[in-house]
């Protein structure tokens, strides 16, 4: 499962993002906010956990080849690690793609 967690500062993005990408038939929770350190991102990336690193990379592909990486410890989600549940992925919402009213490229 994936969780968008908005870091744009744009009101509604993450859950916009969380729409598109269930309508290419991924598998996702609910919306969240980035917070701490990772509140507001310039540049959006894809954290996974080991069991999702398949699913980040086509995730990342999807999006326009933005940066991959392990999910750190602490994940800088509103909930914080209690917030994942069943989510192997984390879309780190920033400002390059929030602004854009189609998120994905089509």
């Amino acid at each position: 499962m994936i969780i968008v967690a908005n870091a744009s500062n744009v009101n509604g993005a993450a859950k916009q993002l969380t729409q598109e990408l269930a309508a290419r038939g991924f598998h996702l929770g609910g919306a969240t906010n980035g917070v701490g350190p990772e509140e507001r991102l310039d540049v959006s990336k894809v954290y996974y956990l080991p069991a999702g690193a398949d699913v980040a990379a086509s995730v990342g592909r999807v999006m326009g080849d933005i940066t991959v990486t392990r999910m750190p410890v602490p994940v800088w989600i509103t909930g914080g690690p209690a917030k994942l549940g069943d989510a192997t992925v984390v879309v780190m919402l920033g400002k390059d793609l929030a602004s854009k009213k189609r998120m994905l490229p089509v």
